[in-house]
């Protein structure tokens, strides 16, 4: 009898201890300590003197101007390029609408991107995301550039990432298609992967 109360109070306590850490991941009590715990695996590396950040900021603004800037400004840059061409740019500009300069603007970015040497990756933003457990996340509409800001040597990339509650991003989708049309040909990759690839 004895015997048969302790086994009920241990499994008792365990059911309770069970209920407890279930209760606390579901209600996101152990988050915080989740997250601390995931960022102690990854280790800062020193990054590759081959990467270049070219960025748009306070200094490249007051000496082009306002933004948004004309796409004869990205032509230009990417003409120059060309000259000693890069292994790959990653083009972190959204070009979803015609250009406010004109249809002339627009023509002098599409006539650089088909003549490129070199692979230059542009921007999909899926909306409306969803992950699912492969990795990879469906939208339901995609923001992408205008389609004749393609080429030989274009190809496009999404920059969806996921922010946790602390503001860190730590995960991203590796693959982005409009939600039922994955099958259909419309993958894309990662930003940071096609530029890699």
């Amino acid at each position: 009898m004895k015997r048969m109360k302790r086994l009920l109070l241990f499994l008792s306590i365990g059911a309770a201890a069970g209920a407890i850490v279930s209760a606390s991941f579901a209600g996101g009590v152990v988050r915080g300590f989740e997250y601390a715990l995931e960022d102690l695996l990854f280790s800062e590396r020193p990054v590759s003197g081959e990467i270049v950040i070219v960025a748009i900021d306070d200094a490249s603004l007051a000496v082009i101007g306002q933004w948004p800037w004309p796409r004869r400004v990205f032509a230009d840059l990417l003409e120059k390029l060309a000259r000693h061409p890069p292994a790959a740019v990653g083009l972190d500009v959204m070009f979803a609408e015609p250009s406010r300069q004109g249809a002339d603007d627009d023509e002098a970015l599409r006539q650089a991107l088909a003549a490129i040497p070199y692979p230059v990756v542009l921007p999909v933003e899926g909306r409306s995301i969803a992950i699912q457990k492969d990795g990879a996340a469906a939208a339901d509409t995609l923001l992408a550039p205008l389609p004749l800001f393609t080429g030989p040597r274009v190809s496009r990339g999404h920059v969806n990432v996921i922010e946790d509650r602390d503001g860190v991003v730590r995960r991203f989708p590796d693959r982005i298609a409009l939600a039922g049309q994955a099958a259909q040909g419309q993958v894309f990759p990662a930003f940071a992967y096609e530029v890699v690839r």
